[in-house]
């Protein structure tokens, strides 16, 4: 967003640094005046070895002790270190009111021990009409009120500096990065809009009003936004990959599909890719090709738990029961405490008929995660099918008090309190179920054919369905 440096450097710095490691080290003489001291601090602070730079400041003051600049970095570092009050006191002893960088440092400490009336103060007397660099100063300024959470402070100065300034297109930029951060999504548009009015064939416009779109759900107006910043630089890889995953959402797999491969062409990234590309082939249930390119995601990353769900899902798709059981188990021993995993293990057994290995996946799962209403009423209906109607009962009213509107979970419940005698309780439920249900009866009668009698003696309350 057009962010100036704080730490500006040169391709001297790393020779300039070496040589001083070295002085350090005692292999090699040298003296180093106040400008090198500066940008051997300056390479330390952008390298965040914050540690070394308070090393090589406490050995400049030594060399330079009133030097005013070498003041200013001390400064700098405490306010790194978290000690805004300690650069505060030094930047009041150096009594120094119109160096820009001091400015800037006394801003940022004043914001950070709470005193923000006299920051903007000082803020106000650098954004002026004869202001000289503009731009680079709206952006260091609102730099600091964003780090320091006060979006609206740096709004408020941010539009100042668009007033003095109606075509700069850097102050939009950070305008309209204010109004991401505070979610204004509405706003950041319409800067964005402006941006594109001064400038038409700016690439990172029409980029960011892309991801504008893309984080309010507009995914057509999304890809219309990335389509225009790919004419004006096709090669790149970000704006490719999101206009990918805008297909994606709109159900356009197969143009998401060719986004992705193209996006891995051009990166030479495989992992992320193909697994976009296999949820991609899942959704179009093509579960050959899904389960070909989480094959290979899982290849390239074999601890990656997303990989072999995939693959286990994706078999279970096309039931090959009996090779799921291999990746399943490696996920397990990945993440034994993932409830779903053995909901895959469950219907594995399933597949092959193994019911009480699959009822024992089942409580399994339910004792990580006790609130799933569908995984409670499928082992109701596996108990319901050992004949076991007491259990089986139980575990119907528990997914009947987790989700009351599971399908025919009323009827099943009628059945299970007919087959344990309590047939006030099944005609209560059977009533519930009529209403939902018009197969209600015959269903029942399926499960329960003893139940002729019981049936005719009350037809009357469900004529509707004899």
């Amino acid at each position: 967003m057009g962010k100036k440096n704080p730490y500006p450097s040169d391709e001297n710095s790393f020779n300039l640094v070496v040589r001083y490691e070295q002085y350090l080290d005692g292999k090699a003489a040298g003296y180093f005046d106040v400008e090198e001291f500066e940008k051997i601090v300056d390479y330390y602070l952008m390298n965040t070895q914050n540690t070394k730079a308070k090393k090589a400041l406490e050995l400049a003051l030594k060399l330079h002790p009133a030097n005013n600049s070498l003041f200013a970095k001390k400064a700098k570092i405490h306010l790194l270190l978290g000690d805004a009050t300690s650069a505060l006191n030094i930047l009041d002893r150096l009594a120094i009111t119109d160096d820009y960088e001091v400015n800037l440092l006394r801003i940022d400490a004043l914001l950070k021990i709470g005193k923000k009336d006299d920051a903007i103060a000082i803020t106000g007397k650098l954004i002026t009409s004869d202001s000289e660099d503009i731009d680079l100063i709206m952006t260091d300024i609102s730099s600091l009120y964003i780090s320091n959470n006060e979006l609206e402070t740096a709004l408020y100065f941010l539009k100042k500096g668009n007033e003095l300034s109606p075509s700069n297109t850097n102050i939009l930029y950070e305008i309209a990065f204010c109004y991401e951060q505070k979610e204004d999504l509405k706003h950041s548009e319409e800067t964005y809009h402006q941006i594109i009015k001064i400038d038409p064939f700016s690439y990172e416009a029409w980029f960011n009003l892309g991801q504008v779109y893309f984080t309010n759900k507009e995914y057509r107006k999304a890809i219309q936004a990335y389509d225009y910043a790919m004419a004006i630089s096709e090669d790149d890889s970000m704006t490719i990959l999101q206009r990918a995953h805008s297909y994606f959402h709109i159900r356009e797999y197969q143009k998401a599909i060719d986004g992705y491969l193209e996006y891995s062409e051009m990166t030479g990234e495989e992992f992320e890719p193909y697994m976009f590309i296999a949820e991609s082939y899942e959704k179009m249930d093509q579960f050959d090709l899904a389960l070909d390119y989480y094959r290979r995601s899982h290849i390239l990353s074999p601890e990656s738990f997303n990989a072999l769900e995939g693959v286990i899902v994706c078999l279970l798709e096309l039931e090959k029961f009996h090779e799921s059981f291999t990746y399943i188990y490696k996920a397990i021993g990945i993440d034994k405490k993932s409830s779903e995993i053995y909901i895959y293990l469950a219907e594995a057994f399933t597949g092959i008929t193994d019911y009480d290995n699959a009822l024992k996946a089942y409580l399994k799962s339910l004792s990580i995660e006790p609130i799933q209403p569908e995984t409670v009423m499928t082992v109701g209906n596996l108990y319901m099918d050992k004949k076991d109607f007491a259990t089986a009962l139980k575990y119907y009213e528990t997914a009947m008090e987790l989700d009351s509107n599971l399908e025919l979970l009323s009827l099943f419940i009628a059945i299970a309190y007919y087959k344990t005698k309590k047939y006030q309780k099944a005609l209560k439920y059977l009533h519930v179920a009529s209403l939902l249900y018009p197969e209600t009866i015959s269903l029942f009668m399926e499960f329960c054919p003893e139940s002729k009698n019981f049936i005719a003696k009350h037809q009357l309350s469900f004529s509707n369905q004899m």
